[in-house]
């Protein structure tokens, strides 16, 4: 759900057989996070860490974009 607290519930619907990764950025464009998504349909991210504002995430493999979208940490 959006806004989000301390968990972030990212689902991929597009299938792939590349390496996926989630990053996830802050207003400035600055990367704070690069994790990889291990063959599942969705990843949880611990956002206990991240201050409250707002947040981009980008699900991307070496060839393609494949989601992006918008949060708000509370």
């Amino acid at each position: 759900p959006n806004p989000c607290h301390d968990l972030l519930t990212v689902e991929i619907t597009t299938p792939t057989d590349a390496k996926v990764c989630l990053s996830i950025y802050n207003t400035l464009g600055e990367q704070l996070l690069v994790r990889p998504v291990f063959e599942t349909n969705k990843i949880d991210v611990d956002l206990s860490l991240f201050a409250k504002g707002i947040y981009t995430y980008s699900l991307s493999t070496k060839e393609k974009l494949i989601k992006t979208g918008m949060f708000v940490k509370q």
